[in-house]
């Protein structure tokens, strides 16, 4: 959960799926893809 200015959100940091001119070099990290499926909230009017 990252908070800023008293508001919450959540927050996803992956390793990655391949390595940079600045960083050319991975260690002990297999790749990864994630996938985050968003949703709207539901609202019920009466």
């Amino acid at each position: 959960m990252w908070n800023h200015l008293g508001r919450n959100a959540f927050l996803n940091v992956s390793a990655g799926i391949g390595t940079s001119i600045y960083a050319p070099v991975r260690f002990a990290c297999p790749p990864e893809a994630i996938l985050v499926t968003l949703r709207a909230k539901e609202i019920g009017y009466a």
